[in-house]
C-alpha cells in the first residue's frame, strides 16, 4: 500500500542517486528513508493530492545520504550542507520547487505549514527544492493531526 501511494503521490526524480555510483554506492541506498520519514513524505504526498487535486506528483529529488555520497555533493552542488548533513541520518528529503499549478504549489505550503505547527516536521527552502527534515516522532504527530480532522 505504501508502495503505491508512494508512487500516485510522490514520484523519485529520474536523477535522485545518480552519482552514487561514482562513490561506490547504490543508487537504491540513496532512496532510502527511515520508516517515520517515509510517513511524513507519504502523508505530505497524500494531502497535497486531496487538496489541490493535481494529478502530477510531487517529485522527491534527495533523500538518504552517506558522509561519502555528501562530501562528493559539496563539490557539485551549491546548497548541499558544509558540515553535518541530516540527510545523513535519513530523517530529510527534498521535493523538488516545480508544481502542477499554482493550486498544488498552494496546498503544499499549506501542508507543510500544517506540519510545522504539529512540530511534525521542520524545512528551508532552497531554489529548486523545499529539503524538509522529520522528526522522529513525527508518525505519533501524524496520526493526532489524523483523529483531529
Amino acid at each position: 500500500m505504501q508502495r503505491a501511494a508512494l508512487r500516485v503521490n510522490s514520484a523519485f526524480a529520474r536523477s535522485l542517486g545518480d552519482t552514487a555510483h561514482s562513490v561506490g554506492r547504490s543508487r537504491r541506498l540513496h532512496r532510502g528513508r527511515r520508516p517515520a520519514t517515509l510517513d511524513v513524505l507519504l502523508s505530505i504526498g497524500r494531502n497535497v493530492h486531496e487538496i489541490s487535486g493535481a494529478r502530477k506528483p510531487l517529485v522527491l529529488t534527495s533523500a538518504l545520504r552517506d558522509n561519502r555520497y555528501q562530501r562528493m555533493l559539496m563539490r557539485v552542488n551549491a546548497n548541499a550542507a558544509r558540515t553535518y548533513s541530516i540527510h545523513t541520518t535519513g530523517y530529510a528529503f527534498d521535493i523538488a520547487r516545480s508544481y502542477a499549478s499554482s493550486r498544488q504549489a498552494v496546498a503544499f505550503q499549506f501542508v507543510l505549514d500544517r506540519l510545522v505547527a504539529a512540530k511534525a516536521i521542520a524545512y528551508i527552502r532552497e531554489a529548486g527544492a523545499i529539503h524538509v527534515a522529520g522528526a522522529s516522532d513525527a508518525p505519533q504527530k501524524l496520526a493526532l493531526l489524523a483523529r483531529a480532522s
